[in-house]
């Protein structure tokens, strides 16, 4: 089965109410369009989606048809074939770099063209366009990615994707071996809630592995073991009970705390199930329409629990790059305009999130006179998922007090959400 044929439940997620015919045409349609030989052969990431006949991968193909909809009725009519040629990037990426770079260049277009509009892409780059929307050829310079108009002033974006690679390939490592020890559990029918703090650097994620596991077969459900010089892993019970029917025992409630999954096997044992299971750090539990027999429970710690050796190397890791992020993009807009300028950056890991890096911008990028060319900064947060209680995208924005082109009242009303800007197309 695939997009095309499969009959997922819809019910709890944000697309409960939609009938999967009229999107279906739509994609085929555009995919038609743009190469209708990728349908014979579907590949990259999009094409893993379309394969997949679960919720998940029908609801991710409903954001995308959603997005490119809703992207393609607030944008320039000459930005149109610039849209088919960055959903043909979408369909034919060779890396996941590339396409999730694409990616949230769609995430953030669909995210502005709810405040201002219409959008221009790419407004500086000088094209010739053939009969083909993929035959774009390339710009002799490079342009910002979008342009709007605003109360007679044109403001100039660039979006990025923000990573650090030390913290990446560190937090690589750390899935890896939650994964396998989650999975490892559930086959042996133990539900543990597990917490793993490692050092930042190197570390033999099998070795590790091997070690846990081999005390875990042994010990029983609580301990705290020494993996590494400054590596601990901790295990407890995780409490799995069933809710009855006029139970007067309070519900355990999901809660959003960051950095924790939980991995469980449930079985509905009604037809149309109308219960529920719930989960959180302290435990899960389910009505009698539903039976769950396994979990187990990760908490992975915050970066700034760790040894202060490890904080402050995170954080001169966080700023170099930063820094090298804003180099790239002051090179690439060589063009000088005297234009507001805005660089979105999309957060490629959970734990540059938070105030301690608008704190490090305002002390260590702000105050520089080598950054009076940036008029301000965007952190994108993605939608966190398609289920109704999932986290829809954000905007937070922070400008720069010591810009040559500082934003404009107008422009801090479009993303304090009081004001928005629509012109007729």
């Amino acid at each position: 089965m695939s997009f095309l044929t499969n009959n997922p439940d819809l019910s709890r997620t944000i697309y409960s109410e939609v009938n999967l015919n009229a999107p279906r045409q739509y994609l085929l349609d555009v995919i038609n369009m743009v190469d209708p030989t990728w349908l014979n052969e579907p590949q990259g990431p999009l094409g893993k989606y379309w394969n997949r006949d679960d919720t998940h991968a029908t609801c991710y193909w409903l954001w995308i048809a959603r997005m490119l909809v809703t992207v393609g009725s607030y944008i320039s009519q000459e930005s149109m074939p610039r849209l088919a040629t960055k959903f043909s990037e979408l369909l034919h990426a060779k890396s996941e770099e590339q396409f999730l770079h694409t990616l949230v260049e769609l995430e953030v277009a669909w995210s502005f063209v709810s405040r201002v509009s219409p959008l221009i892409l790419e407004p500086l780059a000088r094209i010739e366009v053939s009969r083909e929307p993929s035959d774009i050829l390339q710009p002799p310079f490079t342009s910002p990615d979008f342009a709007f108009d605003i109360v007679d002033e044109r403001i100039y974006t660039e979006v990025t994707f923000f990573s650090v690679g030390k913290l990446e390939k560190w937090q690589k490592g750390v899935d890896f071996i939650t994964t396998t020890i989650q999975k490892r559990l559930l086959d042996k029918g133990r539900s543990l809630q597990l917490r793993l703090q490692l050092p930042l650097q190197t570390f033999d994620g099998d070795r590790i592995i091997q070690r846990i596991w081999s005390e875990m077969r042994t010990s029983g459900d609580t301990k705290t073991l020494t993996v590494m010089a400054n590596g601990t892993i901790s295990w407890e019970p995780y409490s799995i009970k069933p809710i009855h029917e006029g139970s007067s025992e309070p519900k355990i409630q999901a809660t959003s705390d960051g950095g924790w999954e939980i991995l469980f096997r449930f079985k509905a044992l009604k037809e149309n199930p109308t219960g529920y299971i719930e989960f959180s750090p302290s435990g899960l539990s389910y009505t009698p329409d539903y039976f769950v027999d396994k979990a187990s429970f990760v908490r992975e710690p915050d970066i700034a629990v760790l040894s202060e050796k490890d904080v402050h190397q995170a954080n001169l890791l966080v700023l170099k790059a930063f820094r090298n992020k804003l180099k790239d993009k002051r090179e690439q807009y060589s063009r000088r305009h005297k234009n507001p300028y805005i660089l979105v950056i999309k957060l490629g890991h959970y734990r540059l999130q938070g105030k301690g890096l608008i704190q490090m911008i305002e002390r260590d990028i702000w105050t520089k006179p080598d950054y009076k060319w940036i008029s301000g900064v965007i952190f994108f947060t993605s939608r966190r998922g398609f289920l109704l209680e999932d986290a829809a995208p954000q905007l937070e924005y922070n400008f720069n007090p010591y810009t040559d082109c500082p934003a404009s009242d107008a422009l801090k009303s479009l993303f304090d959400g009081t004001a928005q800007f629509h012109q007729s197309l």
